[in-house]
């Protein structure tokens, strides 16, 4: 990633020239941000059923590991980006601060709404990805 000299992400734009497309994105992703928690948990468990799920949803491991192995050589958590992030960039030789965009307009907290069933709900639906990420 050192040497690439365009940028790395790139826009809605850029992923499709097909503008019904676009607009599905944008009227997705304003939806997401009014919904609960609880209402989201449940999107997923349905999107999770179905034969070929959308990969957004499914379990990280599944994209991580081949067999037992662990592809990558180093997994972060964006609960702990602060500290996390200077380590990716000493490995890269670069000094980048992080901008924070597309921030939830929500200002409650996990506590908030995340009660016990809906903690094992989430646990159910993901529990390979706590027990190989430690969680």
């Amino acid at each position: 990633m050192k040497n690439i000299k365009e940028p790395i992400a790139i826009s809605w734009v850029d992923l499709t020239n097909n503008q019904v497309e676009i607009e599905k994105c944008r009227t997705n992703f304003n939806s997401l941000q009014k919904i609960s928690f609880a209402e989201f948990i449940d999107i997923g468990t349905y999107i999770l059923s179905l034969p070929n799920p959308d990969p957004h949803f499914q379990p990280q491991y599944l994209h991580l590991y081949r067999d037992l192995r662990l592809l990558p050589d180093f997994i972060y958590k964006l609960e702990e980006i602060d500290s996390e992030w200077s380590k990716v960039c000493k490995i890269l030789g670069v000094n980048i601060k992080l901008s924070q965009e597309n921030k939830t307009l929500r200002k409650d907290t996990p506590k908030d709404f995340l009660d016990n069933k809906l903690r094992k709900k989430v646990h159910s639906l993901y529990v390979e990805d706590f027990k190989k990420f430690n969680y």
